[in-house]
């Protein structure tokens, strides 16, 4: 048996092309997500809703061996090493995808989000036709809430105003 086509402890056999399948499957029905986790077949989520599959349910092997597939070669040694790990998997003219690989309860479960060749429009999108408008403003700058702006400052480990005026966040930030 090739190396990349293993044979897991729950009798399914999960190799490259399999995962391929699954992904190309998951895009052609419209899932915007691709879940792998222990104790579940696959999952998709097609409108918010997550699905199964008609799929063996995946063994922390299964799990482990999908997450050693979808790494790149110089990654795929240092496995066990990994708690985390976020890449762009890429199938040469099917689709792309945002990759996270991580533990959980010790195993491997790994979520890919399809990354669309086509950006959707506002109105495929169907936002609100402000935010159209301020997207093609030319000058200004569009701000977060001071709750999520104090969020995004922590999660960069940048100093916390003291204060919820915007001007003076701006200018503690600009000076």
């Amino acid at each position: 048996m090739a190396e990349e086509e293993k044979s897991t402890k729950s009798g399914g056999k999960i190799d490259i092309a399999t995962i391929n399948r699954l992904l190309v499957t998951g895009l052609t029905n419209g899932a915007s997500d691709i879940h792998f986790r222990v104790g579940e077949p696959p999952l998709y989520r097609v409108d918010g809703a997550l699905k199964e599959l008609k799929f063996h349910e995946l063994t922390p092997d299964d799990t482990r061996l999908i997450a050693k597939e979808l790494l790149k070669e110089d990654k795929k040694s240092n496995l066990d090493s990994i708690d985390e790990y976020d890449a762009t998997y890429i199938i040469s003219g099917k689709g792309q995808f945002r990759m996270n690989i991580y533990k959980q309860l010790g195993a491997f479960a790994v979520i890919l989000r399809v990354i669309p060749y086509e950006i959707s429009s506002f109105q495929e999108l169907k936002l609100p036709p402000v935010l159209n408008k301020i997207a093609n403003e030319e000058r200004g700058l569009v701000l977060p809430p001071v709750a999520e702006l104090s969020c995004i400052l922590r999660e960069r480990g940048l100093p916390l105003p003291l204060t919820n005026d915007i001007q003076e966040i701006l200018d503690f930030y600009t000076e």
